[in-house]
């Protein structure tokens, strides 16, 4: 099975997307899977690869949120289980219902910075709250082909909202262990923005803290029209670097040996990847850099596909709603199209190399990009060997 496991986890894919997509699109991705069966070499794996397609079925069969749009008054008690999203306008986190498995998106909306910071103070990570609001579902598309948030929130394990009309109808209480850590992120963004220039922190925020929320609109724009919204968004690039720099800060200039090295990095990879966000792609980097040290360290080898393997798999149980995060979908595919493109780039000339990563990355990601943005700019392959350098080391 070395090098293989790659193949399960098409067979789980198939079948997450069969049990979440329209008829017409599910009897496609039916047809596709059974004639990839026949087809393939591994005969004796077949049933392996049908029951991690029914399985995949299973754990993605959504509940099917109600059509109609409810929205009553009511006293509820459950728990925050996100840090707090703050916007020009709102301030939002997630919350569990304890009377249910029910996930809300729990809001107010910002009038006063005194009224502001009392419902800031108590919205903590691991908080259990009594609320009282308004429940209602989220909005939906009135139109074809228009964006449909409630789908979109759907997706994501959330079928309802809780508005929040005062900080008198808020009462939590304590918070969990992760709260402090969120806290100390917090102060050391703090930290930053007040040490250098605003237009500065403005992209620090995004380049090392995986906020990018505080970039223009028009930045974003531009960066999406040329296909280059990954380098806003902390990745697999900024992981590998902060990792060969550091290594060579401790090892290189003799401050660690390199089994104290291993040692640092095995600690250091974590909070790093707290502090940038922990998106998909950051925490594939970060698992992918772990379990390479850690076989490193016990010699053992294993097919590098594998690896990347067993790290979908393990984010997906952990987090399901991750099949539908843009930034995994990416991570992932790129990835892997990366490992296969090996063989093209043994003892080619830097500079054809970066041209060959660049073309693969981009093709890799194609069809989702055209799924899901509709446009595609043939550009954005000049523009990324330009600005990814740039990005990455400046």
């Amino acid at each position: 099975m070395n090098g293989n496991l790659h193949l399960f986890v098409f067979a789980f894919l198939f079948g997450s997307l069969f049990g979440v997509l329209d008829k017409l699109t599910n009897l496609v991705f039916l047809i596709t899977f059974l004639l990839w069966i026949f087809r393939i070499q591994y005969w004796k794996w077949r049933g392996g690869f049908i029951l991690f397609f029914i399985f995949g079925f299973i754990f993605y069969s959504p509940s099917i949120p109600s059509s109609e749009s409810i929205e009553q008054e009511v006293d509820l008690t459950g728990k925050i289980i996100s840090p707090v999203t703050e916007t020009d306008s709102t301030i939002r986190v997630l919350f569990e219902h304890t009377s249910s498995d029910e996930t809300s998106i729990l809001q107010y909306y910002k009038s006063e910075v005194e009224t502001d910071e009392a419902v800031v103070t108590q919205f903590k990570y691991g908080s259990y709250c009594e609320v009282k609001g308004i429940h209602r579902s989220p909005e939906t598309s009135r139109n074809s082909g228009e964006f449909n948030y409630r789908n979109y929130l759907a997706q994501q394990g959330i079928y309802s909202e809780i508005l929040l009309e005062s900080p008198h109808h808020l009462s939590c209480k304590g918070s969990s262990f992760l709260n402090y850590f969120y806290q100390a992120r917090n102060s050391i963004i703090e930290l930053v923005k007040r040490t250098i220039e605003e237009e500065a922190f403005i992209w620090a925020a995004a380049l090392i803290f995986g906020e990018s929320s505080l970039l223009s609109d028009e930045i974003i724009e531009w960066f999406r029209d040329f296909n280059l919204s990954h380098l806003l968004a902390i990745s697999g690039l900024h992981v590998g670097l902060f990792i060969g720099a550091l290594t060579f800060v401790l090892f290189r200039t003799g401050v660690t040996t390199f089994e104290q090295t291993r040692g640092a990095l095995l600690i250091i990879i974590p909070i790093f990847c707290f502090l940038a966000g922990a998106e998909p792609s950051v925490l594939r980097a970060s698992f992918m850099a772990i379990i390479l040290i850690i076989l490193n360290i016990f010699k053992i080898r294993i097919n590098m596909s594998d690896v990347i393997s067993l790290i979908a798999l393990g984010l997906l149980f952990l987090k399901p709603n991750y099949l539908f995060h843009l930034g995994f979908q990416f991570s992932f595919l790129v990835t892997f199209a990366l490992l296969l493109s090996i063989p093209l780039l043994r003892t080619k000339p830097p500079l054809v190399i970066s041209a060959i990563i660049s073309l693969v990355s981009q093709l890799a990601i194609l069809p989702i990009q055209l799924y899901h943005f509709y446009e595609f700019n043939p550009l954005s392959l000049f523009l990324n060997l330009l600005l990814v350098p740039f990005f990455l080391f400046l």
